[in-house]
C-alpha cells in the first residue's frame, strides 16, 4: 500500500513511530489488565494486539517497499500522475531563468 518513495522517505518514520507508540500503550494496558485486575483473557488479546502493532512498526520502519504491500494499479486510493508535485511550491518563484525562493512575509 505505501511503496511510493514519498512514503518510504516522509511517512514511514512517524508511522512506525506511531505504531510503536500504540503497541507500547497497548502493552501496558494488557499489563495492567492481567496484575491489577486478574483479567487473563483479556490481558492476552491486548498482548496479541500490542504484537501486531510492534509487527507493523517494524514494517513501516524497516523502509524496505518489498515488505509493505503495494495498492492495485486500479485503486481509486493510487495518486494518478497528474497528482505527482511537479511544479513549485507555493513559498518558491519560478522564473524561465532562475528559480528563488520567495519571502512569504512582506518585508520592511
Amino acid at each position: 500500500m505505501h511503496s511510493s518513495p514519498f512514503f518510504l522517505t516522509d511517512v514511514a518514520g512517524f508511522l512506525g513511530g506511531y505504531y510503536a507508540f500504540i503497541a507500547g500503550m497497548n502493552g501496558v494496558f494488557a499489563y495492567l489488565l492481567w496484575q491489577k485486575y486478574g483479567q487473563t483473557g483479556r490481558a492476552l488479546v491486548w498482548t496479541v494486539f500490542a504484537g501486531a502493532m510492534m509487527i507493523l512498526a517494524s514494517l513501516a520502519l524497516s523502509g524496505a517497499a518489498a515488505w509493505v504491500p503495494a495498492l492495485p494499479a486500479s485503486s481509486p486510493l493510487k495518486p494518478s500522475a497528474s497528482m505527482h508535485h511537479t511544479t513549485a511550491s507555493p513559498w518558491s518563484v519560478t522564473s524561465p531563468r532562475r528559480r528563488t525562493r520567495a519571502w512569504p512575509f512582506p518585508t520592511c
